[in-house]
């Protein structure tokens, strides 16, 4: 399995404690029953830079928080809080982030939308970049 899956499936795991419906990839089934939620996925991912035994790459990670009613923003600021501590309580000793894989990781921002269709929900989506380095030309492992 890819490192960017190792590390998808790691991040869907650390989110499940936050909230009730989480959900793994982009789309979330948007009825009030799920909500409040998070999608959990992966972005982008671009190199960084390396050496011929080993190759840095940057990946955009994904966490969007879906909250029903007309006045979300409490509870919009409430995922958004739950998810920065559970990220960053589970950096290692050694400095790394889910499980070893990942060797940084810097948050990149966070936007807010307000949908009044089909009803009144908010969506906050939040952005992070993880960094993580692969030897020798092996997606499937770390360094």
């Amino acid at each position: 399995m890819h490192v960017v899956d190792q590390i998808r499936l790691a991040l869907v795991t650390l989110m499940t404690p936050v909230r009730t419906s989480v959900y793994e990839g982009e789309v979330h089934p948007v009825t009030p029953d799920t909500m409040p939620g998070l999608c959990v996925w992966v972005g982008n991912e671009v190199s960084d830079g390396g050496t011929l035994k080993a190759t840095q790459r940057e990946l955009t990670v994904c966490i969007d928080g879906y909250a029903y009613g007309y006045f979300p923003d409490a509870e919009l600021s409430a995922i958004l809080l739950d998810v920065e501590t559970v990220l960053f309580a589970d950096k290692g000793n050694d400095g790394r982030f889910f499980g070893g894989l990942v060797t940084s990781l810097a948050y990149v921002g966070a936007t807010r939308e307000c949908p009044t269709a089909p009803f009144a929900h908010g969506i906050i989506k939040i952005r992070y970049n993880a960094q993580y380095q692969t030897e020798d030309g092996y997606g499937e492992t770390a360094e």
